[in-house]
C-alpha cells in the first residue's frame, strides 16, 4: 500500500529501491542474519525516504 501511495514523480525511484530490498539477503547461516539485518536497516531507511517523498505540504490559504 505505502509502495502504491508513492508512485509519483517524487516517490518512484524510493518505490523501487524498496521493492528490491529482498535482493539484499543472501547467504546461510550466520552470513544470511548478517545481510538480512543490514537489509532491515535499509528497508527502514528507504521507507522513511518513501514516506516524505509522499507528504503533501499542507495547503496554507492565501490572505
Amino acid at each position: 500500500e505505502l509502495i502504491a501511495s508513492a508512485l509519483s514523480p517524487g516517490g518512484i525511484e524510493a518505490a523501487a529501491a524498496l521493492a528490491s530490498v529482498p535482493t539484499l539477503i543472501r547467504g546461510y547461516g550466520h552470513v544470511r542474519q548478517a545481510s538480512a539485518e543490514k537489509a532491515a536497516g535499509e528497508r527502514s531507511r528507504l521507507v522513511e525516504r518513501l514516506v516524505k517523498a509522499t507528504e503533501r505540504p499542507e495547503l496554507q490559504a492565501a490572505e
